[in-house]
């Protein structure tokens, strides 16, 4: 599986002739129709380039992202803006923004500073007559990262051949605003390598008038590499991330030259410690619409893709993205022949004209992407072409250097300090990644990790290979119990280890994982004991959560863990949780959460519940208890402040007989993603067998 996983495939280069169709690469168009679409599309296009000098119109935009989190759906900020442009050939561009609104800033005040500061006129003012293929990482998304426009080769562009493959599809009926609906064909656009400067499309054009119609598309790799960070800049202490699309940091000073010896180093290591970022922008939607009956020119676009950390593991879940939306609508309220004056700027009173303003992406959320989805589908089947350029291609491979990611390093009572590294392969259409841990406190087989994973916008399978050090904790998710970063010798007992296989179903697109499915074979080892167990089994997981999407809304979820294995020790394992959050008055909120676990059949020792461990059902408590059946409830009053908020609680749990009761404060960061939590155990006037005291236990992806 190691060579099949690190094994470089072939490039087959093809020779590139002439830019024009007489002379073009001999496999750029596999079907005569994609060959007269694409020459026509190119000739109504550059027709219409021609033709218009200068345009004014009204930009609405809205920006919507969501809240990463496993057990509830939140929105992170949300933002709309009314801008009116005028865009000139010959004369300056300008921008005028009429109105804007910014909701549920989260814990980032204003929110993302790329999408919400005041915009440059590069961003609103684009010329609609050219190239709609500008909009996947040029304005919004490329400006938002930190970088200028991307400069995508264009597929109706004279040299596409050098960079596309064409094939033509399906015929189909595009109904336009205006109610009119027009037959088109699909021609589907394959990149002929893997690159943030090429995209995979589909074009659909009227075959009458040769326009295009409709314009759907993606890069045709994720921005991971791309994604640059640094923590000093020239003797200056200077955190930044951003997109390097080949220009290099934004607002550096080419003359200043290189960072020194002393600032590479300083630089790389906190770019692995941060751990690296990747942005899938999966759909980009580009529909058009003829001005004045002749000139078909954008009406809307709308992308739709997630940021997130790198999501390639062997056995624990993989971390949620941060999904995000933007739509424009594109009024145009004037366009001028070339040669004619620009219009003229119109005078607004920004105090006025809140109607300007759509509503929030998240109030129709559904709406937005309603079409969206199959789209997606299709673009991520597309795949990669032949040919190009070698050099041109993404370098796949990516190095974790030990030392280097803060994910990778961890104390247990059974290793010592582990610090691990990792070595990845992207193929495109799958990764691979092999993480190693090594142990310090004495010499042996390493924790060893082999992830094979296939991505796609709403799904992602995975299958892996480990050898992996396990801590079975209450509330974690099937098939994963991997320690944290720390593990005291109370919380120890438990450690094991796994060697085993497993196929992992999840949600993609950076999507919280609602519903995910494991299929696993392993060999489990106790380290105290030496007890070994050789199983097979199945893991389900349902996370939903119904209500507003929405800060101070009213919502309830459950998380439903089953899982079961044969073999020995068989046995069936699962966990019932619910929650509900109950806004209040003057910022108050009030949550409650109830629930039972429980193991039936033949369970071995590792295979109980423990809790008192990690807080998830009760703080307050330093032991472990071991527990074939638990019962748990939950009150939480927090009050929300800008950037936090402060929460009291009460924890109830009942086990083996004896019941254990707590109470505590809590500092809440992010609505709940991480919570610093101080509890005390109390008197609950039933015996406990663990022992109360005052604790610290931070918390993160919780209910509330």
């Amino acid at each position: 599986m190691l060579l099949v996983a690190l094994a470089q495939p072939g490039i087959a280069i093809a020779q590139i002739a002439g830019i024009d169709t007489a002379g073009a690469v001999e496999d750029t168009f596999l079907d005569e129709t994609a060959r007269r679409l694409v020459v026509g599309a190119r000739h109504t296009r550059d027709t219409t380039r021609l033709a218009i000098g200068s345009y004014s119109a009204v930009i609405r935009e809205r920006v919507g992202f969501g809240f990463p989190g496993h057990q509830r759906d939140r929105p992170w900020a949300s933002a709309e803006r009314a801008v009116r442009v005028r865009w000139s050939r010959d004369e300056p561009n300008l921008v005028d923004i009429l109105r804007d609104r910014f909701d549920n800033p989260g814990p980032g005040g204003r929110g993302f500073p790329g999408f919400f500061r005041e915009p440059g006129v590069e961003r609103f003012a684009v010329d609609l007559s050219g190239d709609p293929f500008l909009f996947g990482l040029g304005p919004p998304v490329g400006t938002a990262l930190g970088a200028d426009a991307v400069d995508v080769a264009d597929p109706l562009g004279a040299d596409a051949e050098q960079y596309y493959q064409f094939r033509s599809g399906d015929t189909t009926r595009v109904r336009l605003d205006s109610g009119r609906e027009i037959t088109t064909v699909a021609v589907i656009v394959i990149p002929r390598y893997r690159s943030i400067r090429l995209v995979a499309a589909i074009l659909w054009i009227d075959p009458a008038s040769m326009a295009l119609v409709r314009v759907a598309y993606r890069p045709a790799k994720r921005v991971d590499q791309e994604m640059k960070r640094r923590l000093v800049h020239h003797g200056e202490w200077r955190p930044l991330a951003w997109m390097d699309s080949g220009g290099g940091a934004p607002g550096d000073d080419p003359a200043r030259g290189s960072p020194n010896i002393i600032e590479l180093p300083l630089n790389l290591a906190f770019q692995g410690l941060a751990g690296r970022i990747e942005m899938d922008l999966f759909t980009v939607i580009v529909d058009l619409e003829p001005w004045d009956g002749r000139h078909w020119l954008p009406r809307a676009a709308r992308w739709k893709g997630h940021f997130g950390k790198e999501a390639v593991t062997a056995t624990r879940r993989p971390p949620p993205g941060i999904p995000f939306t933007v739509v424009w609508t594109v009024d145009l309220e004037a366009v001028r022949a070339s040669g004619q004056p620009a219009p003229m700027p119109v005078v607004t009173d920004t105090q006025t004209g809140g109607e300007l303003l759509p509503p929030p992406v998240w109030r129709n959320a559904a709406s937005v992407g309603r079409q969206d989805s199959p789209v997606a589908s299709d673009l991520a089947a597309i795949g990669i072409g032949q040919g190009g350029e070698a050099m041109d291609h993404a370098n796949p491979w990516f190095l974790r250097i030990p030392g280097t990611s803060v994910g990778l390093m961890r104390y247990t009572p059974v290793e010592g300090f582990s610090v691990g590294g990792a070595v990845r392969r992207d193929f495109g259409w799958w990764r691979s990644e092999l993480t190693v841990r090594p142990a310090t406190k004495r010499l042996a087989l390493p924790d060893l990790e082999l992830a094979l994973q296939h991505d796609h916008p709403f799904r992602t399978t995975r299958l892996s290979f480990y050898r992996a050090l396990r801590l079975g904790d209450l509330g974690v998710g099937a098939m994963d119990g991997r320690p944290g970063y720390y593990v005291a010798a109370e919380d120890s007992v438990n450690l094991h280890w796994s060697h085993g296989a497993m196929v992992r179903l999840t949600p993609g697109g950076g999507r919280r994982n609602r519903l995910s499915l494991s299929v696993f074979a392993e060999r489990d080892e106790e380290i105290v004991t030496g007890a070994v167990r050789n199983r097979v089994g199945g893991a389900l997981e349902w996370k939903p959560w119904w209500g507003t999407f929405g800060d101070q809304s009213l919502g309830g979820g459950a998380n439903v863990i089953v899982r079961g294995s044969l073999g020995d020790d068989p046995h069936v394992r699962s966990i019932i949780e619910s929650a509900l959050v109950i806004p209040l008055a003057w910022g108050f909120s009030l949550g409650a959460q109830a629930g039972m676990a429980g193991v039936w059949g033949e369970p071995a020792e590792q295979d109980l519940w423990r809790i008192a461990t990690n807080g998830s059902w009760i703080r307050g408590y330093r032991d472990a208890v071991p527990t074939p059946r638990t019962w748990m409830g939950r009150l939480d009053l927090q009050r929300s402040f800008r950037f936090f908020g402060l929460s009291v609680y009460g924890d109830w749990a009942s086990a083996e007989a004896a019941d254990y009761c707590a109470v505590g404060a809590g500092l809440v960061l992010m609505e709940g993603l991480l919570r610093l939590d101080v509890a005390k155990g109390v008197d609950c006037r039933r015996e406990g067998r663990s022992e109360a005291g005052w604790r610290f236990q931070p918390r993160s992806f919780t209910f509330f």
